[in-house]
């Protein structure tokens, strides 16, 4: 290995380098994140609006006490107000002990399989759900970061 290069130089000059070696820059990475998990919740009401949670894979529980993953440190949310569960590519939010309710698109709910688009109330707080598995323009932007990514890892490693 050449003492001026972490790399190490192969035949005919070629750079030998790990996957796990090339950048990756930081839009790219919420990019990845959200497409790992498929879906997020982005706040539609103030004070937080446009606020943005990724969801988590499997399960992910909404709520005022500190144990949420999503917390909401709202009068009208309960301490365990929801959890949102995905499962086979689909999502489903479930009411849990809320005594202002969990409602989808104005209609109150014991649980509802979502779609990219619909309106979540918990208590007063609403926002937007977004299914980044089931929305082209997010995978498109995905194929298109990692493309950057591979041509500016070539560009990187040839210089």
């Amino acid at each position: 290995m050449n003492q001026q290069n972490k790399h190490q130089d192969g035949p005919q000059g070629t750079r030998i380098f790990r996957l796990q070696d090339v950048p990756i820059p930081e839009a790219e990475k919420a990019v990845i994140k959200l497409s790992k998990s498929g879906a997020k919740l982005i706040r539609v009401t103030d004070p937080h609006k446009g606020q943005e949670f990724v969801l988590h894979p499997g399960r992910t529980t909404i709520g005022r006490n500190k144990d949420n993953d999503v917390v909401l440190d709202e009068a009208t949310v309960s301490a365990v107000h929801a959890r949102i569960v995905s499962e086979n590519n689909s999502w489903r939010v479930i009411n849990l002990l809320s005594s202002n309710g969990t409602f989808v698109n104005g209609q109150k709910i014991t649980q509802h399989s979502l779609n990219h688009g619909d309106r979540i109330r918990f208590g007063e707080v609403a926002f937007y759900f977004e299914a980044a598995a089931r929305n082209k323009s997010v995978r498109v932007l995905f194929w298109l970061a990692l493309a950057a990514s591979v041509i500016a890892a070539a560009g990187y490693f040839l210089l």
